[in-house]
């Protein structure tokens, strides 16, 4: 199988999106310059999130950047990639709203609400970015030591004064689809 080795454009566009404020901006839809994989909250649960002026999308866990997938060629590989690592995990996945905490990003302070699950979301991730770079892509969400699964509240631009929340949203869910976004069509990844 032939390895998917990006172009050095695809190269110079995922490390320009990692850094740009235009990759806050995770769609459902795209022209695969921002690929990611999600998890989506549930209405009840995403409703209780105060509105994000810099992202308009649906409220999500962020499980993993990808960045640039260029043609149907490395999108059905990825799908395939992904797809065997995900559906190793058990449904229901059981999900929690863990409180406040906040890292810091290329873009600046990024305060978020933890979540918590009841299956290894670490080890399959970890396995995946290196199944991923194996193959060739350069990820722009590669700081695997640094990831924590969350939902962003908002962007605070560097140096600027830390704001806190008033109310943080808390709840449970329990899912079995992953969601692929930024690619032609939303994909949709089903769980065991």
């Amino acid at each position: 199988m032939p390895t998917p080795m990006l172009s050095l454009m695809a190269f110079e566009r995922s490390i320009q999106a990692a850094c740009l404020p235009l990759w806050r901006q995770a769609a459902e839809t795209g022209d695969g310059s921002r690929v990611g994989v999600f998890i989506r909250l549930p209405e009840d649960l995403s409703k209780k999130f105060p509105k994000n002026n810099q992202d308009a999308s649906p409220a999500h866990v962020t499980f993993l950047y990808v960045g640039v997938v260029e043609g149907m060629e490395q999108e059905a590989l990825l799908l395939r990639v992904l797809g065997k690592h995900l559906r190793q995990f058990k449904a229901p996945i059981k999900a929690k709203l863990d409180g406040e905490d906040f890292f810091h990003g290329v873009q600046g302070r990024v305060p978020h609400v933890r979540v918590r699950f009841n299956q290894d979301m670490d080890r399959t991730r970890r396995l995946l970015v290196e199944e991923l770079r194996e193959l060739g892509w350069t990820l722009a969400d590669w700081n695997q030591a640094g990831w924590r699964p969350h939902v962003t509240l908002e962007y605070q631009e560097p140096g600027a004064e830390a704001q806190h929340f008033a109310e943080i949203p808390e709840g449970t869910w329990s899912f079995d689809t992953f969601e692929v976004w930024g690619l032609k069509s939303l994909k949709k990844i089903q769980v065991s």
